[in-house]
């Protein structure tokens, strides 16, 4: 069960990639407590799928991993239309909202491993964040 805190949040989505437009955005649905502007970098291939999908390190605000995480799951489920190019790079822009001022929840217990955050024992993404 998320916090209605977390559940309000809410993310923008932008990109770029020439002569391309859009068939699938999807936003993605994160149960991070941070935010902040997550850039990808991503690569499509003449049909409009996105093969692959990295983090942009100096245009991205933060790389908290749970961030991270969710931008590049949810660019990989993107979608363009076709193209005439082989393959061709690109980038989808994720401004993830922080809601100010939201205190950890008493029972919500938080570790970092590697550097990814975990909840409770879990990872954050696709997780529940309370029992």
């Amino acid at each position: 069960v998320m916090t209605n805190n977390l559940a309000k949040r809410r993310t923008s989505i932008s990109y770029s990639l020439v002569d391309r437009r859009h068939t699938s955005l999807p936003i993605p649905i994160y149960t991070c407590i941070e935010g902040g502007k997550v850039v990808i970098n991503i690569k499509v291939d003449p049909l409009g799928k996105v093969i692959e999908a990295d983090v942009n390190k100096k245009s991205s605000s933060t790389l908290n991993g749970c961030l991270v995480d969710n931008a590049i799951e949810y660019a990989l489920k993107s979608k363009f239309n076709t193209g005439e190019k082989a393959e061709q790079m690109g980038t989808i822009t994720y401004l993830f909202q922080e809601k100010p001022g939201t205190p950890f929840p008493n029972n919500l217990a938080r570790s970092i491993i590697n550097g990814n955050q975990f909840w409770n024992g879990h990872s954050p993404i696709g997780q529940k964040l309370l029992h």
